[in-house]
């Protein structure tokens, strides 16, 4: 079987801001079981490789600079580390900022993809 390949300015793009709290202790229901200083991963944004690499593999761009990783809420209680904490989190809106900046960056350095315009006038509408 032939494969065909795109070129890569209409490939699809992924781009992935991962976050967490080193392992969250306070869920686990079973301590014994798991002891989270075993936490297999010392740069937690390897637990998402195997993601990264099924897209890749799949046909999905994912640049490295896109695939970023982010602390939110260590040593707090999950509960307490939802999405109205962001404010008190301001490492990790700063690098949400700096990923913001570098998928715009990645985007406008591909270009304008021929024949956009003319797809986006002729798309339909999957609500109605």
């Amino acid at each position: 079987m032939e494969r065909t390949v795109q070129e890569p300015s209409r490939r699809p793009l992924s781009r992935l801001l991962c976050y967490g709290d080193r392992g969250g202790a306070d869920l686990l229901t079973h301590k014994e079981w798991f002891d989270p200083k075993d936490e297999p991963y010392v740069d937690e944004r390897s637990a998402y490789q195997s993601l990264v690499w099924q897209c890749r593999y799949s046909g999905i761009e994912v640049p490295d600079s896109l695939w970023s990783y982010a602390e939110i809420g260590v040593g707090k209680l999950y509960a307490d580390t939802q999405a109205d904490s962001l404010e008190n989190e301001p490492a990790a809106l700063a690098a949400f900022d700096e990923w913001t900046r570098r998928f715009a960056q990645h985007v406008e350095s591909k270009g304008t993809v021929e024949g956009a315009d003319d797809a986006a006038r002729n798309a339909k509408s999957t609500t109605r």
